[in-house]
């Protein structure tokens, strides 16, 4: 089985790919109990998500670890825009948990919307052109259900130091969910901001969306699946483009 935490759709693609090749099944884990799942060692379990600050989100880091593989091959994949420093150590460290093999591949970013600038819509294309030729030797991998790989295309220039200081300095600094805003005539209260909000950061109110924490992953999913573009991250966001994988996956 291969769980998955996706914002925009990298990761579901990704996840979804996997399952294929090893004929099992993807799942989204939010809403997902992990105790509800057990395993033997005839079993794949897969986790596959985005690498924050680079590390895993702390969403998929409290999944995994309800997760009991009694035996089971387990791999990970993470996913990133430019570099994932020592992130797929972190997690199985972090949500303790055994990993057989740990893997990375390069997806587009979809935090240009607020402010980052690894990423161009050109780029955004190529990636998503050669991320199923890339991907491939990982699955072989994975059906073989090889033990002990490391594999990842960037792992950067931190040797670690990314992987410990970024997460606190991006919880103090810029977890803050109060730049986020809707402009009401846009909004159609379709409800989607709330639904795809993977700490329950927003709720509908009077029709429209209120952020009710003071702070949540910035994982992007509200103001990138909005189908009206009517949320904005402070001014960084307008003019900027939406990014969803299922959106320019169409344009390859």
């Amino acid at each position: 089985m291969i769980f998955y935490y996706s914002a925009t759709g990298n990761s579901k693609w990704i996840a979804q790919k996997a399952a294929e090749a090893i004929g099992d099944e993807a799942v989204n884990i939010l809403g997902k109990d992990p105790r509800s799942y057990s395993f033997s060692e005839k079993d794949t379990v897969g986790f596959v998500w985005p690498v924050f600050s680079c590390i895993a989100p702390e969403t998929m880091i409290k999944f995994a670890g309800g997760i009991r593989p009694n035996g089971a091959y387990t791999f990970s994949i993470c996913n990133y825009s430019n570099f994932c420093d020592l992130a797929n150590e972190c997690f199985a460290r972090d949500a303790m948990i055994p990993i057989d093999s740990h893997f990375g591949l390069i997806m587009p970013d979809n935090t240009t919307v607020i402010g980052s600038k690894y990423d161009t819509e050109e780029t955004t294309v190529e990636r998503l052109r050669t991320a199923e030729e890339r991907l491939s030797p990982i699955l072989e991998k994975i059906k073989s259900r090889e033990k002990g790989v490391f594999e990842t295309e960037v792992r950067g220039p931190g040797n670690g130091e990314f992987s410990r200081t970024l997460p606190p300095s991006f919880w103090h600094y810029r977890s803050f969910t109060s730049r986020f805003y809707v402009e009401k005539d846009k909004c159609i209260s379709c409800g989607l901001c709330e639904k795809n909000c993977p700490v329950q950061a927003i709720e509908l109110r009077d029709g429209y969306p209120v952020w009710v924490k003071e702070r949540c992953e910035v994982c992007s999913a509200c103001i990138n699946r909005c189908p009206k573009e009517a949320i904005e991250f402070g001014n960084v966001s307008q003019d900027a483009y939406r990014y969803t994988f299922e959106k320019y996956y169409k344009k390859i």
